[in-house]
């Protein structure tokens, strides 16, 4: 059995995920994310991008605040995905020299356009044809929409 929903939020709310890994992701509500519950893990969906986990350990809601930043041992547990703009991704908590890789849905490796800052790196998907692509960052994968 699995039960779907939608949800809406304040601008700063975030749904957190929690694995058994101990990896933390986070996803804004203000994207107004479908939320899909199976007995062995959730799948998240909007108009931009899709993510399926297994071995969750728990879900929880958060304000998201930018005033305190987590120490850098904390950080490299969190990955934040962000959808900036029809062709614009960020993605926070990576380590610094992240291996970042960007594939087609037939497997093709794409060219990378990537702004890296210390802690964080905004990849652009402007230069790809419309389509869907997997961002591969180390052990973390986000499926996005460029429109």
């Amino acid at each position: 059995m699995f039960y779907a929903t939608s949800m809406a939020s304040n601008e700063g709310d975030v749904l957190m995920v929690q694995m058994k890994s101990g990896d933390l992701y986070k996803f804004h509500l203000s994207e107004r994310p479908v939320v899909t519950f199976y007995p062995d893990g959730i799948k998240i969906v909007s108009s931009d991008f899709s993510a399926e986990y297994k071995d969750v350990k728990k879900i929880y809601f958060e304000e998201y605040t930018t005033d305190v930043s987590l120490p850098i041992d904390n950080q490299a547990k969190t990955v934040s995905f962000t959808y900036l703009d029809g062709q614009t991704v960020q993605i926070d908590g990576l380590k610094e020299h992240a291996n970042i890789r960007v594939y087609a849905l037939d497997g093709k490796s794409m060219p990378l356009y990537v702004d890296q800052q210390s802690n964080y790196v905004k990849l652009s998907l402007s230069a790809y044809p419309k389509g869907i692509y997997v961002i591969r960052c180390n052990k973390h994968s986000f499926k996005v929409t460029n429109r």
